[in-house]
């Protein structure tokens, strides 16, 4: 088979679909990064004025096995634990609140949760299996209500509610990535974000709530979207000069290649593995070649950093769970803390001690005090 082709053609494909289906806006925004500059080691202090850790409640609660999505509201945690299936609320403190365990197949329950989300229209938790089922409960666990996708949908993978009648559901796997779905209508009605070919999976969601705005990215060409009602339509870019990775590699280098590249961590081009942002600050991290680097931007005054690490070795909280003001905020598991507060670190800033924890003990909150200037 001819790849060469195969993938010229998908690419025609996608520059006119994309080009009838996706709305520009006039004056994009671009953030540019050089890697000659950027190529560093840091403080921490450089970037974060303090950094607090909050152990979750252990005793006599139940004990996450595998912290999962985390969603932070009124002053509430709300933790998906991937490997018993069930949703854990603890509040800004650690204690422990309640747990959302329906895990069955009887009436009201669920089998396995592939993405939940906090439901602001109707005030329920909806949880999402892979087939696009739904249920929706109150915050007290009582079930609501329960709706599938239409037959021609195999499977999702992550969900966003866009209205109170219209849900966006993600497939990484289809031409289309982006399904809108009518509950009153209980119908498909539109298509998005058509890409004939599987995108390099990134961590987490592609889909973000930012107050009212919808934000979407795969990770493949560091442009993000908007997603409304009318469709999708251009954000903003992250610029990374010489190790952008463009649509158009896929002629240049083709397919196959960039793909088999990244997977033994040999792509020399910037692809992005995980994001998070608010309105006031973009975190970012992105691997080139088997290197990590780490980007942060404030959107209101403009400041940029890029780092590979820090000078005291504590990891870099990527992949963060929540962004809420200037407080980047990462749930772990409690044998990683020394992995991210080194309790001999060397640095200009004090790091915070959790006395009397065990490593199978529930997971930690960490929240990082992001600087207004890198």
């Amino acid at each position: 088979m001819n790849y060469k082709y195969i993938t010229l053609a998908f690419v025609a494909i996608f520059l006119f679909t994309t080009g009838c289906k996706q709305q520009s806006v006039p004056d994009e925004t671009s953030y540019k990064f050089s890697f000659s500059e950027y190529n560093q080691v840091l403080p921490m202090e450089s970037i974060f004025e303090s950094v607090e850790a909050t152990p979750l409640d252990s005793k006599n609660v139940p004990l996450i096995g595998k912290v999962g999505k985390v969603i932070l509201q009124n002053d509430l945690f709300y933790i998906h634990d991937a490997l018993n299936q069930t949703i854990l609320t603890f509040d800004t403190k650690g204690n422990f609140i309640r747990i959302l365990d329906k895990n069955g197949k009887g009436p009201g329950e669920y089998l396995k949760i592939n993405d939940f989300e906090l439901n602001k229209f109707d005030n329920t938790i909806d949880l999402m299996e892979q087939t696009g089922m739904v249920n929706q409960y109150t915050h007290d666990g009582q079930f609501v209500d329960r709706y599938f996708l239409p037959g021609e949908i195999k499977a999702v993978h992550h969900f966003v509610n866009l209205t109170k009648d219209i849900v966006v559901f993600y497939n990484c796997t289809t031409d289309d990535r982006l399904f809108y779905y009518s509950r009153s209508k209980n119908a498909i009605i539109r298509k998005e974000f058509n890409q004939p070919w599987s995108p390099i999976l990134r961590n987490g969601s592609p889909l973000t709530r930012i107050n009212d705005k919808i934000s979407f990215y795969e990770g493949f060409s560091n442009q993000r979207y908007v997603i409304d009602t009318n469709g999708i339509y251009d954000d903003y870019k992250i610029d990374l000069d010489e190790y952008n990775l463009f649509y158009q590699d896929l002629i240049t280098y083709g397919f196959e290649k960039i793909m088999n590249d990244f997977a033994s961590k040999s792509l020399p081009k910037a692809f992005s593995f995980a994001s998070i942002e608010n309105d006031e600050y973009i975190v970012s991290s992105i691997r080139i070649n088997d290197t990590k680097f780490h980007l942060l931007i404030n959107k209101k005054n403009g400041s940029q950093t890029g780092l590979k690490a820090f000078t005291n070795g504590c990891l870099f909280p990527e992949d963060a769970d929540e962004l809420h003001g200037n407080e980047l905020i990462k749930v772990i598991p409690a044998y990683l803390l020394d992995e991210y507060i080194k309790p001999k670190a060397k640095d200009g800033m004090s790091l915070p001690t959790v006395d009397n924890l065990s490593e199978y003990d529930n997971p930690v909150i960490l929240k990082y005090k992001l600087k207004e200037r890198f």
